[in-house]
Parts: C-alpha cells; structure tokens; sequence
C-alpha cells in the first residue's frame, strides 16, 4: 500500500517535472524566435541603410553640402528609430525572462512541497510499519518463549518418567 502511494507520488512528481521540461521548451522557442525577429529586422534597417547611402552618393554630384544635411538627418531618424525598435525588443526580451524566472521560481516551489510533502510522508509510513514489525516480533518472540518452556516440560517430565522408571518406583 505504502509502495502504491509512493509510485503515486513519483508519477504527480514526474509529470510536474515533465510540464516545466515543456514550459522552458516554449519559452525557448519564443526567445528564439525573437531574436531571429530582431536579427532580421537589423538586417532589413541595415539593408534600407545601405541603399539609402548608395542612392545618396550617386546623387550627390554637385549639391553635396545639401545632401550631407539631409543624410544627417535621415541617419539620426534611422538611429532614432533603430533605438526605440531596440528598446522595444529589450523590454520585450526582459519581460519574458522575468516571466521565465517567475514561472520556474514557481514551478520549484511547487516541487519542493511536493517533495517535501512526499518525504514526511514516507518517513511516515516507514515508522508506522517499523512500529508494526517492531510488536509483531515482541510477539513472535513472547510465543516462542511460551513453545520452548511447554517443550522444556514435556522433555523434563519424560526425562523423569524414564528415570522414575529405572529407579524403580
């Protein structure tokens, strides 16, 4: 009975294990997939970079201070758009480590009560039955006094049947 509350146990303990092997497995693939998200969107600004400044240089011939001016601020709202993308997949990003830990401070929590709860439980059940064996062998022990002690007398009063016998009497 003890051995079938155990096995319960470890399969509940099992199956905990198995949802958070799952839950991390999600969480990696949403990490991977947005740093593939970020990756290739730095890779379309800086596409869109890179023709801007060729279209820009094939045209600057003879207005070139002008052009300078107006690449500046096409760069600096190129940067100021690469940094607010930046700091909204940084947040992002924090966001769902912070979830992560959250979720797996959660989850062993979760698995240490149980184990805990396992553990007292068990050392529960092996006192009890410690306890039982315990008694059962005060009584195999008093029966097998009591057996010896009939034995003794049986054996002593055929000793003195046969004695009595040879003295005469």
């Amino acid at each position: 009975m003890a051995a079938d509350a155990w096995e319960l146990r470890t399969a509940r303990l099992e199956g905990a294990y198995e949802q958070v092997d799952r839950r991390l497995g999600a969480v990696e693939g949403r990490l991977a997939t947005l740093e593939q998200k970020m990756d290739t969107g730095f890779a379309q600004v800086r596409a869109e970079i890179n023709g801007l400044r060729d279209a820009l240089h094939a045209e600057i011939g003879g207005a070139q201070s002008a052009l300078h001016a107006e690449i500046r601020g096409a760069r600096d709202a190129l940067h100021t758009e690469i940094s607010d993308v930046r700091d909204t997949l940084h947040a992002e990003i924090k966001g769902a480590r912070d979830a992560l830990h959250t979720e797996i401070s959660d989850a062993r929590d979760t698995l240490h009560a149980e184990i805990s709860g396992v553990r007292d439980t068990s050392h529960s059940d092996i006192t009890s039955v410690r306890g039982a064996l315990e008694a059962a062998i005060v009584g195999v022990r008093v029966d097998m006094r009591r057996q010896f002690y009939w034995l003794l007398g049986v054996m002593l009063s055929g000793f003195l049947a046969i004695g009595l016998k040879l003295a005469g009497h």
